[in-house]
């Protein structure tokens, strides 16, 4: 697809007279081949390289597979469309494929990670914080590689080209084709499992599909109050399936403990917790103190909109005021105050002397830069807890602050 094929005839003509004929036009020629030769081996390495550590790391064949879904489209997409518009592989464009092979099973991997973790195997994944994650990064190495496109050097240029393409249909095929096979996969291992009804695996998280449907869901929440939470699950449940629910979520705090006694935090075991509480969700529904559990899994693990969905679902099932504190808390860590806000006067509605909602309240005025306010929840939790030094820090931390008002460090709490 690159070579020149009269300058190798060309040359092999010369090499049958002599074998040691030499100048400018056989060295570009005998240099050219070795440098293609080369990049064909890269290559070749490359695929082997990606396919073994992928399996290692998966260790199972199908998954394997499924990880290399985009970058196997992507790639036969790239060379038709070279093909189409009769673009050609030249010594300064062929250091794309290696690259491509190299950066290309990214989002495969991303993918699956999330996919693996899903109790519904069947359930759309970009929905996730996945689908931005890997849109995003891929958008950037494409803007990365673009830059190259201006250059005055012909061959840069077309570096950049086959570069941003060839990363382009990877996108595409991240976003069309791999969520569409993990779903008819996912379809198939659910209705086995859905067969065997001993199996302990078959599991359905709720989710919910956007930012914006939380949002409404939570406005809905604070205006009706309990009215929101008879959406609930209503199906009885008997006190064994209860007892052993519990049981479950008692086992999974056991292993986040243990997580959080290692240093990085052990993340096999947060997610041995998190198949425990899907275990226990499957056993009763309404058990909201699993959906606290998995929000702070989740959080731990930085998935912060599938956490939000977590909590937000332990506040349907159950309003209280330590549940919309959860809410409240979750909101701040993913830098959302507003709604921080909302989880939070929804919580003192529904318990006024929480002294952790004042607080939560407060932070999350503080970030909204309504400082006066944020002082006064501040107090409000002083009082309603003399000893809640936290509160009392955040305080003296808005009184020394440059928009705090020096009259409330004198008042006494």
């Amino acid at each position: 697809m690159w070579e020149d094929v009269p300058l190798a005839r060309f040359i092999g003509a010369l090499r049958t007279i002599d074998g040691n004929v030499t100048g400018a036009p056989v060295q570009a020629y005998s240099i050219a081949t070795v440098m293609r030769r080369g990049y064909e081996r890269a290559a070749l390495l490359a695929l082997l390289a990606v396919f073994v550590f992928v399996f290692a790391d998966f260790r199972n064949l199908r998954d394997t597979a499924l990880a290399t879904v985009p970058l196997v489209f992507g790639g036969a997409w790239l060379l038709e469309t070279m093909g189409l518009l009769g673009w050609k592989f030249n010594l300064a464009n062929l250091f794309a494929v290696p690259i491509i092979i190299g950066t290309g099973v990214d989002n495969g991997v991303n993918m699956l990670y999330r996919w693996r973790e899903e109790r519904d195997k069947s359930q759309l994944i970009l929905t996730t914080a996945v689908g931005k994650s890997v849109t995003i990064a891929s958008l950037t190495t494409i803007a990365g590689f673009a830059a190259l496109i201006p250059a005055t050097h012909r061959g840069i240029a077309s570096l950049g080209l086959v570069l941003s393409l060839g990363i382009t249909f990877i996108l595409i095929a991240t976003l069309l084709v791999l969520p569409a096979i993990l779903q008819l996969v996912g379809g198939r291992l659910h209705s086995r499992r859905g067969r065997q009804p001993g199996d302990a695996t078959i599991a359905v998280a709720p989710r919910l599909g956007s930012r914006a449907k939380r949002s409404g869901l939570l406005a809905i929440v604070i205006a009706c109050g309990i009215a929101a939470i008879a959406a609930g699950p209503t199906a009885a449940q008997s006190p064994d399936e209860k007892a052993a629910s519990n049981s479950a979520v008692d086992q999974a705090e056991v292993l986040i403990r243990q997580a959080g006694a290692t240093k990085p935090i052990d993340t096999h075991k947060i997610r041995a917790a998190i198949d425990k509480l899907h275990d226990a969700i499957r056993l009763n529904p309404s058990n909201d103190a699993a959906y606290v559990d998995l929000g702070f899994c989740y959080g731990t693990l930085r998935d912060g909109p599938t956490a939000v969905d977590m909590y937000m679902k332990a506040t349907r099932i159950n309003p209280s005021g330590a549940n919309f504190k959860e809410l409240a808390d979750i909101y701040m860590r993913i830098g959302d105050p507003e709604h921080a806000l909302m989880a939070a006067n929804a919580g003192i509605t529904r318990d006024p002397h929480n002294a952790s909602l004042y607080n939560a309240k407060g932070m999350a005025l503080h970030d909204l830069g309504r400082t006066d306010e944020a002082a006064t929840a501040f107090q409000k939790a002083l009082e309603l807890n003399p000893g809640f030094a936290v509160a009392r820090g955040n305080l003296r931390a808005l009184n020394a602050g440059p928009h705090g008002r020096s009259s409330i460090s004198k008042q006494a709490p």
